[in-house]
């Protein structure tokens, strides 16, 4: 819960009311709506979305149970490699790694 609090805040979406989340604010279809980034591969690539359009991100991939994200740092390459169990769980790593830098 903790990381998916950190991807909200990334997101800017409102962080209070239902269990520390407005999920209200994410506009889905329902009133209320549990956002699971972790285990909803919807709700991850809003977040892989974002992370691509950043600058210095150049490259997003995932290769068996890993992700990688490669982004400039001034003159040099950084990456961020995650694994997990699951493609999500590795994705979902890559992406909390990437916003914790």
């Amino acid at each position: 819960m903790k990381d998916n609090k950190l991807l909200a805040e990334y997101m800017e979406f409102e962080t209070d009311g239902y269990n520390g989340f407005d999920y209200r604010s994410l506009q889905f279809n329902s009133n209320l709506c549990v956002w699971q980034p972790n285990k909803d591969w919807n709700h991850l690539m809003m977040v892989v979305e974002k992370i691509e359009k950043e600058n210095g991100v150049v490259e997003f991939n995932i290769e068996g149970s890993d992700a990688n994200i490669a982004y400039q740092d001034g003159e040099d390459r950084m990456w961020i490699i995650r694994s997990g169990k699951t493609k999500i769980e590795a994705v979902y790593n890559a992406c909390v790694e990437y916003i914790k830098q």
